[in-house]
């Protein structure tokens, strides 16, 4: 079944926050006892052409890696790249996740799911959680990207103005193009000699926007679906599923602010020890484990 990744692709990058060993680092600073990421079974959901994984899998021969995604072109790039690398410790398959929630796949270490959950409808985001528990080994980690409010609210009004600005235009490259056009003038704006709100607040969005590449509009801002969440909803979601949260899968965004005593009295007052309390609006990019059995500690 042919999709928009089909039609547009999206950049073949890795993501180092999505490498194993960054994983096991976070989970060792939490005081977990992580699997090594040298040899550690890995799966990535939504994989599109495979230069994440096929990256990981080349770093660590050990490795025993599986990517799936629905798009049937981005998983043929990814099987040519691998078999040009001589990988055989990676492979590639077409699925759709929401037939994967009852580990069809096996048991892996490491989990991924980089740029899916907040641009596909509830029901898959709920599917998405489900397969990556039903994968996911008892001491395992998993990584899951999104975007989360409350900065994805500022993004939202953009692609509502973005899609009104391209009314009536067919394709999705001419929608992208008109998108882009309109977010160029508001970049602009700020050249002007009048105070303007776009060069202020959304000064780094709409810039971002406007020198984006053409996939990231199609897809992150203009695709079909565009839920933000909060933070506490899906770490909520993940508990749902038999997972907690763990740690910002970038260590370094971790650390607690330098804050002001008055500050740091109104965080604790308000969050205490309750971690999900302290990250709630703080990251977009979070990790979560496999909930402990009865009698492990966390």
């Amino acid at each position: 079944m042919a999709t928009a990744y089909d039609d547009v692709p999206y950049a073949n990058l890795p993501f180092s926050q999505t490498r194993p060993a960054v994983l096991a680092t976070v989970a060792t600073l939490h005081g977990l006892d992580a699997p090594d990421p040298r040899a550690a079974r890995v799966l990535e959901l939504g994989c599109g052409a495979g230069a994440n994984l096929a990256g990981i899998a080349a770093a660590h021969p050990g490795v025993s890696a599986v990517g799936v995604d629905l798009a049937p072109t981005a998983i043929a790039v990814a099987r040519a790249t691998s078999a040009a690398a001589e990988l055989a410790n990676v492979r590639f398959e077409v699925g759709d996740v929401s037939a994967l929630t009852g580990g069809q796949l096996g048991e892996f270490d490491y989990v991924i799911v980089h740029g899916l959950y907040a641009w596909v409808e509830a029901p898959l985001r709920d599917a998405v959680l489900a397969a990556v528990h039903s994968h996911l080994a008892a001491e395992g980690v998993a990584y899951v990207s999104y975007t989360a409010h409350p900065g994805g609210h500022l993004r939202r009004m953009l692609r509502e103005m973005a899609e009104f600005h391209a009314r009536g235009t067919d394709g999705r490259l001419p929608r992208a193009e008109r998108a882009r056009g309109l977010f160029a003038l508001l970049d602009r704006l700020g050249e002007s000699e009048g105070p303007s709100f776009y060069a202020g607040v959304l000064g780094d969005e709409v810039h971002a926007l406007a020198t984006a590449p053409d996939s990231m509009l199609v897809h992150d801002l203009l695709g079909d679906t565009y839920a933000p969440v909060w933070f506490k909803d899906f770490a909520a979601a993940a508990a749902r599923h038999g997972m907690e949260y763990l740690g910002d899968a970038e260590p370094e965004a971790s650390r607690e602010p330098p804050w002001s005593p008055a500050v740091a009295a109104f965080v604790e007052d308000g969050a205490g020890e309750d971690r999900v309390a302290r990250a709630w609006n703080s990251a977009i990019s979070r990790s979560i484990r496999r909930r402990c059995p009865p009698g492990c500690a966390v």
